[in-house]
């Protein structure tokens, strides 16, 4: 490592920041094409995207801004910041409203994620980890719009906060540290176990702020909740009585699942694709016990503590939860995992094994696409909703879905799109949504793909 530093001295500021180019260029390529490949056959339009959709379409056409964003936790829980929903709208616009408008701000926060990824993970440590490390995350085929997809971006740089003001000692930047958790916090309940690893770095770097930290410490937490105060200054502060509640009141469990946060845990390191159960298990039990090794052989005592601590963080607050946990409320600390595979192979020293590395972890996320995608996508609705917008038969229509429960989602928003919505009058024929899978009980079948057929009654 001290040759490669000085072979950096010897090099021209040119060179380095080409080679730097290089490989971003190279890792924004791979996100690209991981996010954008078949987008079209890929992306979901469910409950969480149709209610995006039209909250963004109300302030485009009322031309007033939200106070309050999307609902989490569950259908009781409350209210985030409205950030989402202003991050989606010049999406919206450019694209006239198209469906796929989520699809797109996805695909640019994974870009930016990336780029900021790969410049921290080199700055900490060095090219060749920080190259690996994001990797794995240019290499997810997910492209799921909704306010969940700051996480890594946010996670990552508060944790480089956190190193700066624990590890290196740049106390001038605890005013930003706090003013990005706040906005975190204003994004998804995810980011909020982040405060454990927070108050650690300020009690551990024995932080002693000036008058003029102190004031920005104060106020700029303050400017990503300022939407929520007006709300709840006129809506007799309902949200923050929710958000009482949500903290303190029981939670309700159907049945009761022992160490549930750890099962959910052990489900979330997903990081290579794999359908197998057999190299599923094995390649879960290698990340955990490279994970431990790299932690415990971490010289610097401080960074030890910081991975520690982010890493146990979820685990901690999630275990005092008795509900339900989906996996991606340990967004935070898996950001980390990838690192710690990089330093274990960075360890090696054999370029034609890094090489062979990266080939695999390529090999294996490009399985994805071999394997034919099942899901309801939001093809499969606009394709029938194209067709009864635009069929001559019956220009009003009514319709009816003889669907389960929450599979009728999207198709509201699509109707609004092509301008023509089903009529519940008299004049308004009836059709049906069915699912293919089945058979229809009534009707003439004008319609059909592979998840949606459509009977005109």
């Amino acid at each position: 490592m001290v040759l490669k530093y000085l072979s950096y001295l010897t090099m021209s500021p040119v060179k380095v920041i080409n080679s730097r180019l290089i490989l971003i260029s190279i890792l924004v390529f791979i996100t690209l094409f991981f996010r954008t490949y078949h987008l079209k056959d890929r992306y979901i339009f469910d409950w969480d995207q149709e209610d995006d959709a039209n909250k963004v379409m109300e302030m485009v056409k009322t031309m007033k801004p939200r106070l309050i964003g999307p609902r989490v936790a569950n259908e009781s829980g409350f209210f985030v910041g409205p950030f989402h929903y202003y991050f989606l709208t010049p999406f919206f616009i450019l694209t006239k409203g198209n469906p796929y408008f989520g699809a797109y701000a996805t695909v640019f926060v994974s870009m930016i994620t990336t780029i900021v990824m790969y410049l921290i993970f080199e700055n900490i440590f060095n090219s060749n980890i920080a190259f690996i490390s994001t990797l794995f995350y240019a290499t997810s085929a997910n492209i799921t719009s909704w306010n969940v997809i700051y996480t890594p971006l946010l996670s990552i740089l508060i944790f480089y906060l956190c190193y700066q003001l624990l590890v290196i000692g740049k106390k001038k930047l605890f005013p930003l540290l706090i003013f990005l958790y706040s906005f975190s916090f204003t994004t998804h309940l995810v980011p909020a176990v982040l405060i454990i690893p927070i108050i650690i770095s300020i009690i551990i770097s024995r932080i002693k702020l000036n008058k003029k930290q102190i004031i920005l410490s104060l106020i700029l937490p303050l400017i990503p909740l300022t939407p929520l105060i007006i709300f709840d200054l006129r809506h007799n502060f309902i949200n923050i009585l929710t958000l009482k509640n949500f903290i303190l009141s029981p939670k309700q469990v159907s049945e009761y699942v022992p160490l549930l946060f750890l099962r959910s845990f052990w489900r979330s390191i997903n990081f290579i694709y794999s359908t197998n159960p057999i190299p599923t298990l094995v390649i879960r039990i290698l990340i955990i016990l490279i994970s431990l090794f790299e932690i415990f052989r971490t010289k610097n005592s401080k960074l030890k503590l910081l991975f520690l601590v982010w890493i146990l963080a979820p685990l901690l607050i999630l275990s005092l939860y008795s509900g339900n946990i989906p996996e991606y409320y340990y967004g935070t600390s898996l950001i980390l995992i990838p690192i710690f595979i990089a330093l274990f192979i960075n360890r090696l020293k054999n370029k034609a094994f890094f090489l062979l590395f990266i080939t695999l972890i390529l090999a294996f996320q490009l399985r994805y696409f071999s394997i034919r995608f099942y899901g309801i996508t939001l093809k499969n609705k606009l394709d029938l909703t194209k067709y009864l917008v635009f069929q001559t038969q019956d220009k009003i229509f009514n319709l009816s879905y003889d669907l389960p429960l929450g599979l009728n989602s999207g198709f509201g928003y699509l109707f609004k799109y092509f301008g023509k919505e089903p009529q519940n009058i008299p004049e308004g024929h009836l059709y049906s949504v069915y699912l293919t899978s089945g058979t229809p009980s009534t009707g003439q079948i004008v319609y059909s793909n592979n998840v949606f057929g459509l009977v005109r009654k």
